[in-house]
C-alpha cells in the first residue's frame, strides 16, 4: 500500500485550490482543513492523498511566506529574483555571500563587537578566496574559463554596510528582497522649468491628432515658439528664458507614449477596435532539508567493470560502450537525510543551466511515471519544496540563471569546496553506489540491449542507445538503491524506509512547488511577440486580457513566455518584474507535455498548411492515436531524451505556422481526415532526435573552441540545406498570410 505523507504549508502561505483562495484552519497527521478565504462556502477537509493529488495535477499553488507582515510590500515590488536584471542578480548574490558568512562568524565565535569587524572583514575575504581556489583546483570538470587566484578576491565592504544588509535582512524573514538597492528607484527633479514641460506638453497632445501631424514639424513649431517667447522678455529686459527639450528627447516623449492612444488618435476609433479586438476563445537532518546536487561525465567502461559484466559483452558492444563513455553525462540530486534519489537525467551534452534546471524540476515533481515508464515495481514519490541545496563550483551551477531559479523556489544555495568528503560525500558515493553493487544485479546481457548495430557494417555503426541506457539507471536507483539497506548513517533502514519515517513521523515535507509556480521558476524561457490573437506556440493559441493590455500599450512588444514542458495548458508571459499566467484557448490542454502535443501536430498534419482546422473528433482521435503508438509518452518519461530548448521550440513554430482552430465537420476537414500524413521527420527534429551531441568543451583549449564551433556552424548549414532541398515545394503552395496581416497595415 502507498503511503501518502503530509506536507507542512508554512505560516502566511497563500494556499489556492482550483482557482480559489484558501486559508488553512486545521491542520493534521491524516490531512488538512481548508476554508475559502471569502467564506463563501463550508470549510473542508482534504486527505493527505487528496493534497499530493492536486499538487501533482497543479490545482493547488502554495507561496511560501505570502503575506508574512514583513514582506508583504517587498513581495509586490520584487516578486521573483529571475526576473531582475542580471547585474541585480549579481548584487544580491554579493550581499547574501557576505551576509552568510557573517551570520556563520558570529554562531561560531559569538557577538561580534565594532573593535572586531575590519579583522572580520578581512577573515571573511580570506576564506572566500581559499574556498574559491580550492574548488576551481579540486572540481571534477574544469571551466572553459580561466580563473587566477587573485581573481577571488571578495570586494571589500564598510563594515556599518555590511551591518545594515545583515539588520535589514534579518528584519525581514531572511528575504532577498530586503537587499534590493532601492536607489535610483525614486522620481527625478526634472531640469526643465514648468513652463517648458506645459509647452512640451502642447505638442505631444497635437501630435494625438486626427490630422496627423509629423513630429519632426511639431518639433520645429515648439523651437519656434521657444525662440519668440525668450525674443520678447529679453525685449522686456526679463531673465527668466525657457529652454525645451532637444530633437531626440522630443521623439523619445513621442515613442513613449501608449500604441493604442496614438493609434486611436490618429486613426480613429473604428480602426483601432479592428486593430486591438480581442479573439475570444475558450545530525543527518530530515528529508529535504539539504539537497545535494551534481553533474557528472560517466565512464561506462570502469563502471561496467565493476559491475562484473564487461567480459560478457563482445568487442562491438565494447567498442560501443569505450565511444559513449566520451559524451554521456549524468545528473542528479539527492536528498542528504536519506539517501534517495530526488532528481536523475543522462544527457548527450555537455551540462549546461538547461540541464541543470531539467534535473531540478524534477525535486518538485512526484516521479512514478518516470519509473512505470523503465518497468520499475516500486514507485518513485520522493519530491517535495527545496530548503537548502548545495552544488559544487561548476560554470552552470555558478550561472545567474541557476542561481535566481533555486532562490526564486524558495531555497538557499551554497557552493563549498569539492572533493571535501564532509561535505560532497553523499552525492559521490552515489555515483559510486551506481557503479558496483547496483548495477551487480543486472546482466552483461541487459546491457548488450541497449547498443544498436547498424544494417550495413554494425562494427561501424554500432551505438550506445542513451534512452535505454537510461532506463537501466533508473531501475537501478528506484528498484534497487532505494531498497538496499545501508549501515552507514541510515543505521541499516533502506533510502525508501528512511524516507517514509521520518516524513510520516518526525517532519512534515515541505510542499512542493506546482500550477504556475513550478512553470514560472523551472520553465524554458523562448521569446514570442504579442499579436492580436494573442501568442502563438506550437500552433496553439494563448490569450488574457492582461497581454492585450501590453499590445496596447506596445503594439510590437516582444515578451519572454515560459513553458513548463510537462504541462502546457498555460504559459508565463514576462512583463519586467511581473510574470502573468496565460492559458491555453484550445480546451483539454492542461497536464499536455510537449512531446504528446508536438505527436499530435503531426498526427493531425498541422506543419506547412495554411489552413488548421480540425474537428473536435479529429482532434480526440489524434490523442488517442498517439496514445496507442507510445513514442510521445516513452519520450516524455524517459529521462534520457534530449531537453527541449529554444531551439526545439523554434523548429516547431517554424513548421506549425498557424494555429489549431476547433470548427464544425466540413468538406475541408473530410479531406483532411483521409489525408496520409506520414511525409517528414518533424518529430525528430522538434524532439531533438537527430541533433548530433554538442561538444564537450569543458576541457578543452580555448582557441580550440572557436574551430570547434566553426567546424559544426558548417555542419549545421549543410544538414539544413540538404533538408530544404528535399522539401522543395511548388511557391504556389508556398504562399499564404497570417491572421494578422490585414489588421497590420493600419
Amino acid at each position: 500500500m502507498m503511503d501518502f505523507p503530509p506536507f507542512s504549508i508554512p505560516p502566511y502561505s497563500r494556499i489556492v485550490i482550483d482557482g480559489v483562495e484558501m486559508n488553512l484552519i486545521e491542520d493534521g497527521a491524516n490531512g488538512k482543513v481548508f476554508e475559502p478565504v471569502d467564506k463563501s462556502r463550508l470549510p473542508e477537509f482534504l486527505s493527505n492523498k487528496d493534497i499530493i493529488a492536486l499538487l501533482h495535477h497543479g490545482s493547488m499553488e502554495i507561496v511560501k511566506g505570502r503575506y508574512d507582515p514583513r514582506k508583504l510590500e517587498l513581495a509586490d515590488r520584487f516578486p521573483y529574483l529571475r526576473d531582475l536584471p542580471e547585474k541585480k542578480q549579481k548584487q544580491i548574490h554579493f550581499r547574501l555571500e557576505w551576509i552568510m558568512r557573517f551570520r556563520g562568524k558570529g554562531a561560531r565565535e559569538g557577538n561580534i563587537d565594532d573593535n572586531r569587524m575590519q579583522q572580520i572583514l578581512t577573515e571573511i575575504r580570506s576564506e572566500y578566496a581559499r574556498d574559491m581556489v580550492l574548488a576551481r583546483k579540486n572540481s571534477h570538470a574544469k571551466s572553459k574559463y580561466s580563473y587566477e587566484d587573485g581573481e577571488f578576491n571578495l570586494r571589500l565592504i564598510g563594515a556599518s554596510t555590511l551591518r545594515r544588509w545583515y539588520r535589514d535582512y534579518s528584519l525581514s524573514g531572511d528575504d532577498w528582497r530586503s537587499l534590493v538597492d532601492g536607489r535610483g528607484s525614486g522620481e527625478k527633479k526634472s531640469k526643465f522649468t514648468d513652463e517648458s514641460r506645459e509647452l512640451e506638453g502642447r505638442m505631444l497632445k497635437r501630435y494625438l491628432s486626427s490630422t496627423r501631424p509629423n513630429a519632426a514639424y511639431l518639433f520645429r513649431v515648439m523651437k519656434a515658439m521657444e525662440r519668440r517667447i525668450n525674443r520678447n522678455r529679453r525685449a522686456k529686459g526679463l531673465t527668466n528664458f525657457i529652454k525645451v527639450c532637444e530633437r531626440s528627447t522630443f521623439y523619445n516623449r513621442i515613442e513613449d507614449l501608449p500604441d493604442d492612444m496614438k493609434f486611436i488618435a490618429r486613426e480613429g476609433e473604428k480602426l483601432a477596435r479592428m486593430r486591438y479586438l480581442i479573439v475570444a476563445g475558450r545530525e543527518r537532518g530530515l528529508p529535504l532539508d539539504l539537497v545535494e546536487g551534481d553533474e557528472w561525465k560517466v565512464d561506462l567502461v570502469v563502471l561496467l567493470n565493476k559491475a562484473k559484466v564487461w567480459d560478457c559483452l563482445d568487442k562491438v558492444e565494447q567498442a560501443a560502450f569505450r565511444k559513449a563513455s566520451k559524451r554521456v553525462w549524468i545528473s542528479v540530486a539527492i536528498d542528504y537525510a536519506t539517501n534517495c534519489f530526488l532528481a536523475f537525467r543522462l544527457h548527450e551534452r555537455a551540462p549546461s543551466v538547461e540541464t541543470a534546471l531539467a534535473t531540478f524540476i524534477q525535486t518538485n515533481m512526484d516521479k512514478t511515471r518516470f519509473a512505470k515508464a523503465a518497468g520499475c515495481k516500486t514507485p518513485w514519490n520522493m519530491y517535495g519544496g527545496l530548503k537548502d541545496v548545495r552544488v559544487d563550483s561548476a560554470a552552470w551551477y555558478e550561472a545567474e540563471g541557476f542561481a535566481a531559479s533555486i532562490t526564486d523556489a524558495g531555497a538557499r544555495i551554497a557552493y563549498p569546496p569539492a572533493a571535501l568528503p564532509p561535505l560532497r560525500g553523499t552525492v559521490e558515493r552515489m555515483f559510486g553506489i551506481l557503479g558496483s553493487l547496483a548495477l551487480q544485479n543486472l546482466s552483461g546481457r541487459t546491457f548488450s540491449n541497449v547498443v544498436k548495430r547498424g544494417d550495413r557494417d554494425p562494427r561501424k555503426e554500432a551505438s550506445v542507445d542513451i534512452d535505454a541506457l537510461s532506463q537501466i539507471f533508473v531501475r537501478v536507483i528506484v528498484d534497487i538503491h532505494h531498497n538496499t539497506r545501508s549501515t552507514g548513517k541510515l543505521g541499516g533502514l533502506t533510502p525508501r524506509e528512511a524516507w517514509n519515517q521520518l516524513s510520516h513521523h518526525k517532519q512534515k515535507i515541505p510542499a512542493p512547488l506546482s500550477g504556475s509556480l513550478i512553470r514560472h521558476v523551472f520553465g524554458v524561457n523562448y521569446t514570442r511577440i504579442i499579436q492580436r490573437a494573442g501568442i502563438k506556440l506550437f500552433g496553439i493559441r494563448y490569450q488574457s486580457l492582461q497581454i492585450q493590455e501590453l499590445r496596447r500599450d506596445d503594439t510590437d512588444r516582444e515578451v519572454v513566455v515560459r513553458v513548463n514542458i510537462y504541462d502546457l495548458g498555460a504559459i508565463t508571459v514576462i512583463c519586467g518584474a511581473y510574470a502573468y499566467t496565460v492559458p491555453a484557448v484550445l480546451e483539454g490542454m492542461k497536464g499536455r507535455d510537449y512531446w504528446t502535443w508536438t505527436a499530435v501536430a503531426r498526427e493531425l498534419d498541422l506543419e506547412d498548411t495554411q489552413n488548421a482546422e480540425r474537428t473536435q473528433e479529429q482532434l480526440d482521435d489524434a490523442f488517442l492515436a498517439v496514445d496507442a503508438a507510445g513514442d510521445a509518452a516513452r519520450a516524455a518519461t524517459n529521462l534520457g531524451s534530449p531537453i527541449p530548448t529554444a531551439k526545439q521550440f523554434a523548429a516547431v513554430d517554424r513548421r506549425i505556422t498557424q494555429t489549431l482552430q476547433i470548427v464544425a465537420e466540413s468538406k475541408y476537414t473530410q479531406e483532411a481526415r483521409e489525408q496520409d500524413f506520414n511525409r517528414s521527420s518533424f518529430l525528430s527534429e522538434v524532439w531533438g532526435l537527430d541533433d548530433e551531441p554538442e561538444p564537450d568543451d569543458l576541457d578543452v583549449p580555448a582557441g580550440d573552441i572557436v574551430k570547434a564551433e566553426a567546424e559544426e556552424a558548417a555542419r549545421a548549414a549543410r544538414r539544413r540545406s540538404s533538408r530544404n532541398s528535399a522539401k522543395a515545394t511548388p511557391e504556389s503552395e508556398q504562399g499564404g498570410s497570417t491572421d494578422d496581416d490585414f489588421y497590420n497595415q493600419f
